[in-house]
């Protein structure tokens, strides 16, 4: 009896390992199966964009169209030349192999929606989309120069254009991970160089699905195309419908020679902080001055939007004592901040003197006075009965010369547009041109609001 137990004893133990062995390969395959089937279902894993399937739909695998494959947690680039595939909520490096599949991965894909700057464009719906259409550049890479000197982002732009860019006025550049800067990658010239081509060849605006369809909020169009000589020429904002811009350096280009700042690149910036922020014209109706002894027009609308911030109605005193920048007199010039004490003529100087950038009215030669706060007449197409914060800017002269960074617009203006970028982009809304001119309300600061 002994020696049969002693017999059976190894053959016993064997049985129970190898069913402990089954047992275990059973529930790792079944804790494999469903921890894999709950990642692949994750809303975190949705992709987005034309011809992509839906993560979860393999058993096995993520399947996003062909380029991008994920195994279990871990995530892979299928193609090391694909543009416009961004992971978000975590970065992962451009185009390689990376586990950003542990902590979710939204994906936006287009085969012409393109970021202009490497790594800068998560599709992240807090983000101001800010699309560029280019129309007869003699190439992509022209194409991604020209926005680029309008963007700015490295400062370099003042080598060529003589002022910054965009990202180089401090309310943007402190805000630069608010925006994200994207060119449609498709190449066409003009069929020919006149006025009548330029208007009907430039708008592309199927174009603009590229990325609308791909993108979180609605998207901010910038059409682009080298500057012609050419009078009715197409150039200026429509506010957030869109904005045309030209450039001047562009091989393709043949701007006016005449012009005494024939880059042009104030002027492109006058225009955008026209669509972007929704600023508007700090001129009066005859421009920075009166020619020609033309009688100064009286404001007497009703101040509106962002209008409410930028200006101020009635009499000089009013404004000293109830403009929305009364607590901001005195910054940016002089002693003291609290005294308006930059100039060398008595204030409030007549708008007929048209001072604008410039020291010809300032205490000190080379002295920036016409940066500082205080209440100067004339703005919103009107000479009288209306004031702004600053008396020069490049909302009050888009033609000035040179221009640095911090001296395109007054501090005042950049609160305005840091209320317009806290108040971001219109989530879940889309671009299209048959309601377009609703947006302006998009960049009103003083409402939450989107149009519809």
């Amino acid at each position: 009896m002994k020696k049969r137990v002693k017999k059976e004893l190894p053959l016993v133990i064997i049985l129970v390992i190898l069913n402990i062995i089954v047992l275990l390969f059973i529930t790792f395959s079944v804790y494999n199966f469903f921890s894999k089937e709950k990642f692949l279902m994750s809303p975190t894993e949705t992709c987005i964009g034309t011809n992509i399937f839906n993560c979860g739909a393999a058993q096995d695998k993520l399947t996003c169209g062909l380029t991008y494959i994920g195994f279990g947690k871990y995530c892979k680039w299928n193609s090391p030349n694909l543009k416009g595939l961004f992971c978000i909520n975590k970065p992962c490096s451009e185009l390689t192999v990376e586990n950003c599949g542990l902590y979710g991965c939204n994906l936006v894909s287009s085969d012409y929606c393109a970021p202009l700057y490497s790594g800068n464009n998560p599709a992240d719906s807090t983000r101001f989309n800010i699309v560029f259409v280019g129309v007869g550049f003699q190439d992509i890479n022209d194409l991604q120069n020209a926005a680029k000197r309008v963007i700015d982002m490295d400062g370099l732009a003042s080598r060529k254009v003589s002022s910054s860019g965009l990202m180089q006025i401090p309310t943007f550049m402190n805000n630069k991970n608010k925006f994200n800067f994207w060119y449609i990658n498709r190449f066409k010239q003009f069929s020919k160089i006149d006025k009548d081509t330029i208007w009907n060849e430039l708008y592309q605006l199927g174009w603009l699905n590229d990325c609308q369809n791909v993108l979180p909020n609605r998207i901010i169009p910038v059409f682009i195309y080298p500057g012609q000589n050419i009078p009715g020429a197409p150039y200026a904002s429509y506010g957030r419908m869109y904005v045309t811009l030209t450039d001047c350096i562009s091989p393709k280009s043949n701007c006016n020679p005449a012009n005494p700042y024939p880059n042009l690149q104030d002027a492109n910036i006058h225009e955008v902080l026209h669509t972007i922020p929704c600023l508007y014209d700090e001129y009066g109706a005859w421009g920075n001055a009166n020619p020609d002894g033309h009688q100064p027009l009286q404001f007497t609308g009703t101040l509106s939007g962002n209008q409410i911030y930028q200006f101020f109605k009635g009499t000089y005193q009013d404004c000293l004592n109830n403009a929305p920048w009364k607590n901001y007199f005195g910054q940016d010039c002089g002693v003291s901040k609290n005294t308006i004490d930059c100039f060398s003529s008595k204030l409030p100087i007549d708008f007929l003197d048209g001072i604008d950038i410039g020291d010809r009215f300032c205490k000190l030669p080379g002295m920036k006075c016409w940066k500082e706060i205080g209440c100067f007449e004339g703005g919103a197409y009107a000479d009288t009965n209306i004031w702004r914060s600053s008396s020069g800017g490049v909302m009050r002269n888009p033609y000035t010369g040179q221009i640095i960074g911090n001296d395109y617009i007054s501090k005042w203006d950049q609160e305005i547009v840091q209320k317009v970028i806290n108040k971001g982009p219109a989530v879940g809304k889309k671009w299209d041109s048959s309601s377009a001119w609703n947006y302006g309300i998009d960049c009103d600061a003083t409402t939450t609001e989107f149009y519809p």
